[in-house]
């Protein structure tokens, strides 16, 4: 074999840098390597069929954390073409807080919930919901009057006077 055989464009096991000098424009490199990588697979691709983290900074040469970014659009590109975008589906968004504030209201009305509200964190642990869904909850009881924020104390039940 000629020594200038296989030292060509694709030759395999060689590295070329990427993306071509000037090929860039705006757009980042992780977006370009990973227009490249995609050209190879069909939309909707399983994640698992998606070159790994390793074989992308072989093969372009790129920094583990470029690698990171390529892979992560990737994946979120065959997601979008597949139309599995994780999580609940569109007519569910949004429930959770307010049943939580539902639930938190009913306590409070029963008298099993009075003074000085727990901390998001510890309320978030309780439901087993983030600490974002808690506050949601709580700014939309403190909006209804059944909570009451008072400055950097805390959030308190608002009592209910019974005749």
């Amino acid at each position: 074999m000629p020594a200038s055989a296989g030292a060509g464009r694709g030759a395999p096991g060689r590295r070329r840098p990427f993306p071509p000098p000037g090929a860039s424009g705006d757009r980042p490199r992780y977006q370009l390597i990973a227009d490249d990588v995609q050209r190879f697979f069909a939309p909707g691709t399983p994640e698992e069929q998606l070159p790994s983290v390793e074989s992308i900074v072989w093969r372009y040469g790129v920094e583990h954390v470029t690698a990171l970014f390529v892979r992560r659009a990737l994946v979120t590109r065959t997601r979008l073409a597949s139309g599995d975008l994780g999580g609940p589906p569109p007519a569910r968004r949004g429930a959770v807080w307010r049943g939580v504030a539902r639930d938190l209201a009913q306590r409070a009305a029963r008298g099993r919930l009075t003074g000085r509200l727990p901390d998001s964190v510890r309320l978030a642990a309780e439901y087993g919901v983030r600490a974002a869904t808690i506050d949601a909850a709580v700014a939309a009881l403190i909006e209804q009057g059944v909570l009451r924020s008072v400055g950097h104390r805390g959030v308190y039940v608002v009592p209910r006077h019974t005749v």
